[in-house]
């Protein structure tokens, strides 16, 4: 380190002012580092999208045919799904055939949802029983737990395969299954069970709409009834395209535009990480000399570039979730943090 008392004072000053400049920046890159590694962690990388092929097709006897992954769907929400939460009754027919005893997942045959955690109704296979959950409010948000009809499978062979014909009907507080013309399942619901029900989920045959619950075999008709409305699921009205785009799992629209709708599900602990976890970015801020007028709009914007750097990362690392609600309270954070610096 050279000697200070032979310099001039002028000089002297702006060799101390360009240190304190090298050493604020390290400072810098250090917090951005830090935030940054809290972001990221557990670093595994991974790709946002993926693309699928998609092996479910139409016979040209208008059965629908998966002999490997693939998936079947409507473009748009059915408009039956308003009057089930309405009047509370509905009826399901299914003529299906498994091309493989055991499935697990459950293996989605049937599904009115979103994705595999938060679905309205969904009809399965795991192992060699079918899983049918509905959506009521003492059910998780994809009606987890499910009834279980046993055993449909396990008589199957290799060269004999058996199409399965299923009936579900629902009744203000009653819900009823039929199994190749034999009652499976006969069970009470509580009233208004389908007032939880979201008509913005979408019909799939085959998959979750994630496309990480395939099921593998036929369906060779599919039909919906509420009230006078019926409705018949072909290739007329069901999209299966070739290929196949979604997301990675969780990662999807409704979550990163999530503010504080009750959709969103935010709690305390999120809110306070957040929030919280910023207050010393903008508190160290300050500290660095941020000190002129506009030094909390200048750290606002530092607050608010740094988490837009991590909710965007996030795209691209498994386990994480880029969030609007995040953005905010990171942002809010950071200025609070540089406001009770600068009161100090």
């Amino acid at each position: 380190m050279p000697r200070l008392n032979f310099i001039p004072l002028s000089m002297r000053k702006f060799y101390i002012s360009s240190k304190f400049e090298e050493f604020r920046h390290l400072i810098l890159l250090l917090l951005f580092s830090t935030y940054w590694c809290f972001g990221f962690y557990p670093f595994i990388i991974t790709s946002p999208i993926y693309f699928y092929k998609n092996n479910a097709h139409f016979t040209d006897k208008n059965s629908l045919f998966i002999l490997k992954p693939g998936i079947a769907y409507t473009k748009r929400p059915p408009s039956w799904v308003s009057d089930i939460i309405t009047n509370e009754t509905f009826e399901i027919r299914l003529k299906f055939l498994s091309f493989n005893a055991y499935q697990d997942g459950p293996a989605r045959i049937f599904t009115l949802s979103r994705d595999h955690y938060h679905a309205n109704l969904m009809i399965g296979q795991t192992k060699n029983d079918i899983v049918i959950r509905v959506r009521t409010p003492y059910t998780e948000k994809n009606g987890v737990p499910g009834y279980i009809i046993r055993n449909v499978f396990h008589q199957q062979s290799p060269d004999i395969k058996k199409v399965n014909e299923l009936i579900i009907q629902a009744k203000p507080g009653f819900l009823e299954a039929k199994l190749n013309g034999t009652e499976v399942l006969s069970t009470t619901l509580p009233l208004h069970s389908f007032v939880v029900w979201d008509p913005s989920y979408r019909i799939a045959f085959g998959n979750e709409f994630t496309f990480q619950r395939p099921w593998l075999g036929t369906i060779e008709e599919a039909v919906v009834i509420v009230g006078n409305q019926i409705s018949h699921y072909s290739n007329e009205n069901l999209k299966t395209p070739a290929n196949y785009i979604k997301t990675r799992e969780n990662l999807n629209v409704q979550s990163i535009f999530c503010t504080l709708s009750k959709t969103c599900n935010l709690n305390a602990f999120d809110i306070i990480i957040n929030f919280f976890g910023f207050l010393p970015f903008g508190f160290i801020l300050i500290l660095l000399k941020f000190n002129s007028i506009f030094s909390i709009t200048t750290v606002f914007f530092y607050s608010a570039s740094l988490s837009l750097s991590i909710e965007f990362g996030q795209l691209f690392f498994q386990y994480r979730f880029p969030s609007i609600s995040d953005f905010l309270f990171n942002s809010a954070g950071g200025v609070l943090g540089a406001w009770i610096a600068s009161k100090i």
